[in-house]
Formats: C-alpha cells, structure tokens, sequence
C-alpha cells in the first residue's frame, strides 16, 4: 500500500522514510509492530505522513488554500485508491500564525491589543499588572454536525514553529518576541466514512472557513496595513 501511495504522490513528494512503531492496542497482550512512511519533497517544506491509524499533511511553505486544498485532494484519493474501506475517524486542519511586530514585549497587553482584537485579551483585566512575561488563552467551540474549532494564542521567545525542524521554513524570521494564533478546526466522525469518499473533500473546504474568519477577526487594521501587507508586496 505505501509503495502505491508514494507512486501516485511521487511527483510532489519524491524522498520516502519508512518507519516503525511498537504500540499496546487496548484489550491485547503484548506489542503490535506497524509500518509507515513520511513522504517529502526535495527542499523539506512539504511531507506527507502515512501509518495505519493517521495519514498527515504538514507545510511550511503556504501559499494560499486553493493550492494546499489540491494537494490535499490528490493525498485522499491516492490513499482511498488503496484503502477504500478505511475509516475516517477525524479530519482536521490546523494553522499555525506567528505575528512578529516590532519592538514586542510578549506579557504587554496594551502594546498588543494595537496589533490584535482586544476581545483576546478580555480575561487579563481581571488581574491589571505590568509584570506578566508571557500570556496566552484558549477557546473550544463544538459545533453541530461533528464539526468544533480549537482556538488558542500565546506569546513567546523564538520561534512557535521550529525552522529547522522537523521541516524547514522557508526564509525564517530572525528569533525574537512573537504571538502565535493556532487553530485546529476539525470534523469528528458521526457517520463512518471510507477514506474514498468524496464528501471528506467537501468536508475540508468547510473547515477552512472559520479559520479564515477567526484570523481576519484577530487582527486589526494596524498590523494588516503596516506589517502584512508589506510583508505581500516585498
């Protein structure tokens, strides 16, 4: 199965490592050895992860979502060429946005909230101070259907998604203070879906929009003028 899945893929993804787990499954005695691979391109910015219960899709060189969503595509229907039957149990997409800004103080809220919505820091006027170091805050939405978004954001030193690893970040900002916005926008299994069935696509194009909506309400003006779009047009 990974040697017809890597065929299909090869063009996009042409270096494979194969691996291999030792898991306890429940209700079993003793240790189940299962085979995958990681599939991946020849700069690292694109790799494909595919083992018996999890098949992953990981970037660090985003263009847009229509061009992610194509490449989503043909891993579906590479994997369900070959496991039809396999279930889905899960579907996520998770986007990970480090927001750099200059002369950033990651535990000053009021020097964010001029970047950033102030509704994300709503919570830290319960406990006024100038001394915090970092901060950071969670929000968890189930939705009907199955569907839910996991929202979370902090600040921090650094660097939030490493550059050199385990894929490598194209042209990777100097480390320093930064806010991170992380959304897992998901789907959980209410009926049980092969992994060939075309509504999982449909499925995809639907998480993707809360997390465009949730990023477009997060910042404000200021930083889309003064530091997004520059950013674009260099």
């Amino acid at each position: 199965m990974l040697d017809q899945i890597h065929e299909a893929l090869r063009a996009d993804v042409p270096v494979r490592e194969d691996s291999t787990n030792e898991l306890i499954p429940p209700g079993l005695a003793g240790l189940v050895r299962t085979s995958g691979a990681r599939f991946i391109d020849g700069e690292q910015h694109l790799a494909v992860a595919v083992t018996p219960s999890r098949v992953a899709v990981d970037t660090t060189d985003y263009a847009d979502f229509d061009q992610f969503f194509e490449f989503l595509k043909r891993v579906l229907e590479a994997v369900g060429a070959v496991a039809p039957g396999r279930a889905c149990r899960r579907l996520g997409l998770r986007y990970v946005d480090e927001i750099r800004v200059p002369g950033a103080v990651p535990g000053d809220v009021e020097q964010w909230s001029a970047w950033l919505d102030k509704s994300l820091f709503a919570a830290s006027t319960a406990r006024p101070t100038t001394d915090r170091r970092e901060i950071s805050g969670v929000l968890d939405d189930s939705l009907e259907g199955g569907y839910g978004i996991r929202f979370a954001w902090h600040t921090g030193t650094g660097y939030a998604v490493q550059p050199q690893g385990p894929l490598i970040v194209p042209n990777p900002a100097d480390p320093g203070p930064y806010f991170a916005l992380d959304t897992d926008s998901y789907w959980t299994a209410t009926e049980l879906l092969g992994l060939g069935d075309p509504s999982l696509v449909e499925r995809i194009a639907k998480l993707h929009e809360p997390i465009k909506d949730l990023f477009e309400n997060c910042i404000t003006d200021k930083l889309r003028n003064e530091v997004l779009l520059p950013q674009e047009e260099s």
